[in-house]
């Protein structure tokens, strides 16, 4: 052991003190010349199974799918696509000694021809000749925040939605099964849209065509933020957790509110198209005329609008100085990969929280 020691030793001295451009002494690509490095050349002279083999990723997309009434074009909650794809990351699953092993998760890069390079390695454990479950991720999770959990064998990420869609990412997955006999390390993955994406807009009924509508904030109430999304068999488990989530607000823009047409619909963002990503649910609507309190208690879905709605006469809602609340009921089945288009019609539908009509 003290021999091989000093080998090594001597070894790693001798790259680092002569390595040239013209040499490839980095033998496992990862950019660096280290002992890892060194450990593959012995494994190599011993002729012992190299315990770091590189993986390359070959990907491909199911893109979400777009109704004829979606409006495509820029989003503050970009679609993530092959093209615009950067880095995700992968775990891998094997059996070892009778029992489920997984990979640490290691960040896969997009190379200059259009592959990807993964930093980990093919489990040494895993062997040559035996399945290995592959999974890659792309979330909004942070690159010291791990949302995969082995489950005994039963893995699923652990995906929690932001409630503010300037602040949400698209949320891609891809699983595969491969065998390093035969694939030697290249991995081909076809990634899904695993949440469903909401498109919003807004316009005035022409029933309150004599009336100014002034929106200032919409927020969609009664939704389900996180959840599990089970990696072997694609579905969604134990989804909880309701929260609000803020379609768009305007008070950090030079103007405080919006001016509705009765005439063109308004997507709701600062640019021309506006996606939510959600966890796929069923949003239950509540009842019209319900309290908004009884609402909540239920978990009945609705859109509250922060407006102000007026004639040369009155104020309908709010003030002149602010802006008051009315309320929709909202409903839909959510599916994941789909993008829902949906127009918020201003007009004598509207209610106020005790479920009175306010026009």
């Amino acid at each position: 052991m003290k021999k091989l020691s000093l080998v090594v030793a001597m070894t790693f001295a001798v790259i680092c003190a002569d390595a040239q451009p013209n040499y490839h002494f980095d033998v496992n690509n990862d950019g660096e010349v280290n002992v890892t490095d060194v450990m593959l050349v012995v494994e190599s002279v011993l002729g012992k199974q190299p315990s770091y083999r590189p993986i390359t990723v070959r990907v491909s997309e199911r893109p979400l799918t777009h109704p004829t009434s979606a409006k495509v074009g820029a989003r503050r909650a970009p679609t993530i696509t092959t093209s615009s794809l950067e880095t995700f990351y992968l775990n891998m699953m094997y059996q070892f000694r009778n029992r489920w092993r997984s990979s640490d998760r290691s960040e896969t890069k997009k190379t200059a021809d259009g592959t990807f390079e993964n930093n980990g390695s093919w489990p040494s454990n895993a062997p040559d000749e035996s399945t290995v479950h592959v999974f890659a991720y792309k979330t909004s999770y942070k690159a010291n925040e791990q949302p995969f959990v082995l489950d005994g064998g039963n893995p699923y990420l652990q995906i929690s939605t932001e409630e503010s869609s300037s602040d949400q990412c698209d949320v891609l997955v891809a699983k595969t099964d491969a065998i390093y006999d035969e694939c030697h390390g290249v991995i081909d993955l076809t990634f899904d849209h695993i949440c469903a994406a909401l498109q919003f807009s807004v316009i005035k009924s022409s029933s309150l065509e004599n009336q100014q509508v002034e929106v200032n904030e919409i927020v969609l109430h009664q939704v389900k933020k996180n959840g599990k999304y089970m990696l072997m068999d694609g579905t969604w488990s134990d989804i909880g957790t309701y929260r609000d989530f803020t379609l768009q607000a305007y008070q950090a823009g030079t103007a405080n509110a919006i001016t509705v047409s009765s005439t063109e619909e308004t997507l709701l963002a600062k640019n021309a198209d506006d996606l939510l990503f959600l966890i796929p649910q069923p949003l239950n609507p509540m009842t019209k005329g319900t309290p908004i309190a009884d609402a909540d208690a239920e978990n009945k879905s609705y859109i509250e609008i922060r407006c102000k709605i007026y004639d040369s006469s009155q104020y309908y809602v709010g003030s002149a100085t602010n802006y008051g609340s009315v309320y929709l009921p909202f409903g839909v089945n959510l599916s994941a990969g789909h993008v829902h288009p949906f127009v918020i019609n201003i007009g004598t539908a509207i209610r106020d929280a005790n479920g009175n009509k306010v026009i």
